[in-house]
């Protein structure tokens, strides 16, 4: 039911010409008697807590500087600096100072609203429920939510409106279920949470730790991506290094074979620098000579301790990733990604080239649909079950996002977004500005 109600939500905030939702509002329990937090902050009128001073005009509801969106809520920045948030409001992820966590068809905010406290400079992230800035000088301002359950603790992070996060100085914030990861300013990786899966980037399952520890497996990285239980980190020397999972499904791993040469080696085992002789297409294996030793398999290697791998990848310039999908985009331009299993995507554990585009891709948005951007600017998708994408409103946008049915970015300071079924940026902000 839970997971019902916030698809739903998602199409009352994201998509709301999309009616199915309609029809299941009423199996939502009510807010129990007992409960009065919903009636201080809910806005059913939309007026009690609105202020018309701070309402934007039409044109200006969609003028932004950077923008972050998630299913059900997202956030964007003006040129004056100010943050506004809109959608889901379940766990204070707007930052407006409230929340209504009983009732997911009232604690949705159609209209972009104003975030209360200082937010400071730095790009807009937004996952799982939470909001947050890493400022130039390494600190995080956040507000919403995260939750992490280490053994048999239940620890949870939580502000309605924006306020310093305790981290020591940060380049990047990953979130995953029961656990988050750090790229601290020296570019070591420090994780918090539950290590069943091996999130923690240690080599080791355990219960885990409350408290940042440092992913001593797992090396110094440039960028770092987290889908649920997996984390991947890209290296300096343009290797993809990945850790966590289940089974390996989500790591780039395919625990159906042996490890073959070019296959995924442990962590460590290659000198820095040092790349595999190639790629090898999905499901194809170099030749092996008679008598060569038998290979552990990926499962052998990763089922006891969750082993940092490298992935068969090299000459990495970019790693993205959402939906139970991490991509990297190679220097040449071409696009690499492997998957879990889902309803949108089949999954596939091993990295495998991505033909989506003519020319050679600058920038990744993964999605439900994998889009990139080419060296011309102009951007390219894979065909969504929503209809065609009016990419041509896109041409040159920056901070592009791609969620369910829709493709949005900025172009010339307006948000501006292409979506199945005609839709536009209209329906980020159903109910107007």
């Amino acid at each position: 039911m839970r997971q019902s109600l916030l698809a739903c939500a998602l199409v009352l905030a994201i998509a709301p010409q999309l009616s199915a939702c309609s029809k299941s509002k009423h199996a939502a329990d009510p807010p129990s008697e007992s409960d009065t937090s919903g009636d201080a902050h809910r806005d059913t009128s939309g007026d009690a807590h609105r202020d018309p001073s701070k309402e934007l005009a039409s044109t200006e509801a969609i003028a932004a500087v950077d923008i972050s969106l998630q299913d059900a809520y997202g956030c964007l920045r003006q040129s004056s600096g100010a943050v506004l948030c809109w959608g889901r409001n379940a766990g204070g992820e707007v930052g407006d100072g409230t929340e209504v966590p009983d009732d997911p068809f009232s604690n949705v905010r159609l209209r972009p609203t104003l975030v209360k406290g200082e937010v400071g400079a730095g790009p807009l992230h937004t996952s799982l429920g939470m909001s947050w800035v890493v400022h130039p000088d390494g600190g995080v301002t956040a507000w919403g939510g995260h939750s992490m359950t280490i053994g048999s603790e239940f620890v949870h992070w939580n502000d309605l409106s924006p306020s310093k996060w305790n981290l020591p100085p940060v380049l990047q914030i990953g979130l995953g279920y029961d656990f988050y990861c750090v790229v601290t300013t020296d570019k070591l990786v420090r994780c918090a949470g539950s290590n069943t899966h091996g999130e923690l980037g240690r080599g080791t399952v355990d219960a885990g730790n409350k408290k940042l520890a440092p992913a001593l497996a797992v090396g110094p990285v440039e960028e770092l991506v987290i889908i649920e239980h997996s984390a991947c980190g890209l290296r300096s020397d343009g290797s993809v290094v990945c850790w966590g999972g289940a089974w390996g499904v989500d790591l780039g791993i395919d625990s159906s074979h042996d490890v073959q040469p070019g296959d995924v080696q442990p962590a460590g085992v290659q000198p820095a620098g040092v790349q595999p002789a190639g790629v090898q297409p999905a499901g194809v294996r170099p030749a092996q000579g008679g008598g060569a030793a038998p290979h552990p398999s990926v499962g052998e290697l990763h089922k006891v301790d969750r082993t940092p791998v490298v992935l068969p990848l090299s000459k990495i310039v970019k790693l993205r990733g959402d939906y139970r999908r991490m991509c990297a985009l190679d220097e040449a331009g071409s696009a690499w990604c492997w998957s879990a299993e889902s309803q949108q995507l089949p999954g596939n554990p091993v990295p495998e080239p991505i033909s989506i585009c003519a020319k050679p891709l600058v920038e990744l948005a993964v999605g439900p649909e994998l889009c990139g951007v080419q060296s011309d600017g102009e951007l390219c998708c894979e065909p969504s079950s929503y209809g065609e994408f009016d990419l041509a409103r896109l041409r040159a946008a920056e901070h592009i996002t791609v969620r369910s049915g829709m493709v949005c970015g900025i172009v010339d300071g307006r948000v501006r977004c292409a979506g199945g079924h005609g839709a536009t940026e209209s329906a980020l902000f159903p109910e107007g500005p």
